[in-house]
């Protein structure tokens, strides 16, 4: 039993990591995707449809 245990201890801490890696660049990808959004509405300009689109103006 224990040798069970401690595989399933590896592969949770193995799966941890991967979520956690997986969590930093869901982050980065969100924070990109914002910063392109923000170029975009200034390269269009305010009256831009892709505004509205991507929920820039309310």
């Amino acid at each position: 039993m224990g040798k069970m245990q401690g595989a399933l201890n590896s592969i949770k801490n193995k799966l941890a990591k991967r979520n956690d890696a997986l969590e930093v660049m869901m982050m980065a990808l969100k924070k990109e995707t914002m910063a392109i959004k923000r170029v975009l509405a200034h390269v269009h300009g305010r009256s831009s449809c892709l505004c509205y689109f991507w929920g820039l103006r309310k």
